[in-house]
Protein backbone atom coordinates (compact mmCIF):
# COMPACT_ATOMS: atom_id res chain seq x y z
CA UNK A 1 0.00 0.00 0.00
CA UNK A 2 1.47 3.35 -1.02
CA UNK A 3 1.15 6.67 0.79
CA UNK A 4 -1.00 9.19 -1.11
CA UNK A 5 0.87 12.37 -2.03
CA UNK A 6 -0.45 15.60 -3.54
CA UNK A 7 0.95 19.07 -4.17
CA UNK A 8 -1.63 21.84 -4.35
CA UNK A 9 -1.22 25.54 -5.15
CA UNK A 10 -4.23 27.78 -4.52
CA UNK A 11 -6.50 24.71 -4.41
CA UNK A 12 -5.26 23.39 -7.80
CA UNK A 13 -3.23 20.20 -7.94
CA UNK A 14 0.08 20.52 -9.81
CA UNK A 15 1.08 16.89 -9.38
CA UNK A 16 0.99 16.08 -13.13
CA UNK A 17 3.37 18.97 -13.92
CA UNK A 18 5.69 18.40 -10.96
CA UNK A 19 9.31 17.29 -11.46
CA UNK A 20 10.33 17.45 -7.82
CA UNK A 21 9.26 18.63 -4.39
CA UNK A 22 11.74 19.12 -1.56
CA UNK A 23 10.78 20.08 1.99
CA UNK A 24 13.65 21.26 4.17
CA UNK A 25 13.58 21.18 7.94
CA UNK A 26 16.93 22.41 9.24
CA UNK A 27 18.15 22.65 12.78
CA UNK A 28 18.58 26.27 13.79
CA UNK A 29 16.00 27.69 11.39
CA UNK A 30 12.59 28.72 12.62
CA UNK A 31 10.73 28.11 9.34
CA UNK A 32 10.60 25.06 7.10
CA UNK A 33 10.93 25.63 3.36
CA UNK A 34 9.72 23.99 0.17
CA UNK A 35 11.19 23.95 -3.34
CA UNK A 36 9.04 22.85 -6.25
CA UNK A 37 10.29 22.24 -9.79
CA UNK A 38 7.60 22.26 -12.47
CA UNK A 39 8.02 20.89 -16.02
CA UNK A 40 6.30 23.64 -17.99
CA UNK A 41 5.01 27.17 -17.66
CA UNK A 42 1.41 25.92 -17.36
CA UNK A 43 1.23 27.08 -13.74
CA UNK A 44 3.55 30.13 -14.10
CA UNK A 45 0.88 32.75 -13.41
CA UNK A 46 -0.61 30.66 -10.59
CA UNK A 47 2.77 30.76 -8.78
CA UNK A 48 3.20 34.55 -8.80
CA UNK A 49 4.69 35.51 -5.39
CA UNK A 50 2.88 38.88 -5.40
CA UNK A 51 -0.56 37.24 -5.58
CA UNK A 52 -2.12 36.95 -2.12
CA UNK A 53 1.15 38.13 -0.54
CA UNK A 54 1.58 36.61 2.92
CA UNK A 55 -0.95 33.79 2.38
CA UNK A 56 -0.21 30.09 2.73
CA UNK A 57 -0.71 29.01 -0.89
CA UNK A 58 1.25 25.76 -1.28
CA UNK A 59 0.00 22.56 0.34
CA UNK A 60 2.04 19.39 0.30
CA UNK A 61 -0.10 16.47 1.43
CA UNK A 62 1.69 13.26 2.43
CA UNK A 63 -0.75 10.69 3.74
CA UNK A 64 -2.71 12.37 6.52
CA UNK A 65 -0.12 15.14 7.06
CA UNK A 66 -0.45 18.52 5.34
CA UNK A 67 2.42 21.02 5.14
CA UNK A 68 1.59 24.61 4.13
CA UNK A 69 3.90 27.23 2.69
CA UNK A 70 4.03 30.77 1.36
CA UNK A 71 5.15 31.43 -2.23
CA UNK A 72 8.17 33.74 -1.98
CA UNK A 73 10.28 33.18 -5.11
CA UNK A 74 9.70 31.97 -8.66
CA UNK A 75 12.48 31.43 -11.25
CA UNK A 76 12.37 30.11 -14.80
CA UNK A 77 14.99 27.84 -16.35
CA UNK A 78 15.43 27.17 -20.07
CA UNK A 79 15.58 23.42 -20.83
CA UNK A 80 15.84 21.29 -23.96
CA UNK A 81 12.11 20.62 -23.90
CA UNK A 82 11.13 24.26 -23.30
CA UNK A 83 11.04 26.21 -20.08
CA UNK A 84 10.65 24.84 -16.58
CA UNK A 85 10.52 26.84 -13.38
CA UNK A 86 10.98 26.57 -9.65
CA UNK A 87 8.95 27.92 -6.76
CA UNK A 88 10.29 28.43 -3.26
CA UNK A 89 8.60 29.38 -0.02
CA UNK A 90 8.65 29.02 3.73
CA UNK A 91 6.17 27.88 6.36
CA UNK A 92 3.84 30.12 8.39
CA UNK A 93 6.60 31.07 10.86
CA UNK A 94 8.19 33.21 8.12
CA UNK A 95 5.35 35.70 8.63
CA UNK A 96 7.21 36.81 11.78
CA UNK A 97 10.13 38.13 9.71
CA UNK A 98 10.68 40.57 6.86
CA UNK A 99 9.11 41.32 4.44
CA UNK A 100 5.86 40.29 6.16
CA UNK A 101 6.19 41.74 9.66
CA UNK A 102 6.50 45.39 10.51
CA UNK A 103 8.72 46.97 13.14
CA UNK A 104 7.13 48.02 16.40
CA UNK A 105 8.47 51.22 17.94
CA UNK A 106 7.87 51.75 21.64
CA UNK A 107 6.80 55.36 22.08
CA UNK A 108 5.77 55.04 25.73
CA UNK A 109 7.85 57.51 27.76
CA UNK A 110 6.63 56.21 31.14
CA UNK A 111 9.44 54.97 33.37
CA UNK A 112 8.83 51.83 35.40
CA UNK A 113 11.03 50.60 38.30
CA UNK A 114 11.96 47.44 36.39
CA UNK A 115 13.34 49.57 33.55
CA UNK A 116 15.79 51.52 35.70
CA UNK A 117 17.47 48.55 37.33
CA UNK A 118 16.93 50.05 40.82
CA UNK A 119 14.55 47.38 42.00
CA UNK A 120 15.16 44.00 43.63
CA UNK A 121 13.42 40.77 42.92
Amino acid sequence: MSTPINVIIDNKTVLDDLESCEIQQKEGTYANSVSLALKSKSFWSLCDPTTNFGSLRIKVVIGSTTYQFLIEERDSTPTRSGVSFTVWGRSKQALLSMPYSTSINDTDSTSHPWQTGNTTA
